[in-house]
Order: structure tokens, then sequence, then C-alpha cells
């Protein structure tokens, strides 16, 4: 969870329009806190968000706007 949500905090205000987030172990039953920090992190900024997050294989992928 800490090391996502760093991870996002490191980022902010660096984000490209269009730009492709991509986040491991989101999938990962064993790791409930990074679909966590990944779920708030989308909560707080669904303004950057066009679409996402979207799981796939255990990555979370979220497209900007």
């Amino acid at each position: 969870y800490g090391s996502i949500k760093d991870s996002f905090a490191a980022c902010a205000g660096r984000w490209v329009s269009g730009a492709a987030i991509v986040g491991d172990d989101y999938g990962n039953e064993h790791l409930p806190g990074a679909r966590q920090a990944v779920d708030e992190w989308c909560n707080a900024h669904r303004n950057l968000i066009k679409s996402g997050p979207r799981l796939q294989a255990s990555l979370a992928i979220i497209q900007l706007k």
C-alpha cells in the first residue's frame, strides 16, 4: 500500500495528457493494499482519468485524459 501511494505522490503534477499508468499487483489477492492504493488515487483524481482502472493479469491500467 505505502509504496504505491508514495509512487503516486512522487508523480503528482507530472502526468502527461494521454498517458497510461500501470500499477502492479492490483489483482493480487495476497496484496490487497495495492488495489486499495490505486482505487484511492483514482477516486481522488477522477478529473484526470479517461478510463480505468481496468485489470489485465494482475496489473491496473489507468488511461489519463
